[in-house]
């Protein structure tokens, strides 16, 4: 005997969630743990990858130093290859030369559960990031 309003099928689950094939595909008909539909949420979103890629800005931005952070951009990681974007071609083939080897050792302190075997420089434009976000003083007022 199905109790669901006829209507029930083409309601959003949330305000947050639209319908997809991933959801769909969900089965009710047994007692799941909340942490495995989180991250099968997680996964059909894409938060996983987003959060992964945020983990590698910030190992990259940890062992290398204020000026080479300017000049270089954490690509993704495939297969245990971390690719980094560097914007000129005397520091690629320093840092691919000399520093790649400190800087893998150091990346994979910081990252200890990433699977972590080489890294790719390669030559391209990189974009200005945009300044952090200032507060104002304690005690100031807009």
């Amino acid at each position: 005997m199905n109790h669901s309003h006829p209507s029930a099928a083409r309601r959003p689950l949330s305000p947050f969630l639209r319908r997809t094939p991933e959801l769909d595909t969900l089965s009710f008909s047994r007692p799941v743990q909340v942490g495995r539909v989180i991250a099968d949420l997680f996964a059909a979103r894409g938060l996983a990858r987003r959060e992964a890629s945020l983990d590698l800005e910030r190992a990259w931005n940890a062992v290398i130093s204020e000026p080479l952070r300017r000049r270089t951009r954490v690509g993704v990681l495939r297969r245990g290859v971390l690719a980094v974007l560097v914007d000129h071609p005397i520091l690629l083939e320093e840092l691919a030369a000399y520093r790649k080897p400190q800087l893998l050792e150091a990346l994979r302190r910081e990252l200890p559960g990433a699977v972590l075997r080489d890294l790719r420089f390669r030559l391209g434009a990189i974009e200005p990031q945009p300044p952090p976000p200032t507060s104002p003083p304690p005690g100031c007022s807009s």
